[in-house]
């Protein structure tokens, strides 16, 4: 491809564009992992019977995603 566009006196770039605007992949992705953690955390609470209801989940979930985008940790893409 690269010697093509060459050939057409042009150059030939890769781009990853994302569907949305930037700040919306961010905030889904800040939503995926805060769910992942309150999910995670829920699950030990529950087991202690201490379990939180759904409104305190969601609104935990939110604080945390918050929290996410405002601080963006070396880990927020990673799916782990």
């Amino acid at each position: 491809m690269q010697a093509a566009a060459e050939a057409m006196g042009c150059r030939f770039v890769y781009a990853v564009l994302p569907v949305g605007t930037i700040q919306d992949v961010i905030a889904a992705q800040a939503q995926k992992k805060a769910q992942a953690l309150v999910r995670r955390a829920s699950t030990h609470m529950a087991l202690e019977d201490q379990a939180l209801s759904k409104e305190k989940m969601a609104a935990e979930v939110e604080r945390i995603a918050a929290i996410l985008v405002r601080e963006m940790p070396s880990d927020f893409w990673s799916d782990k």
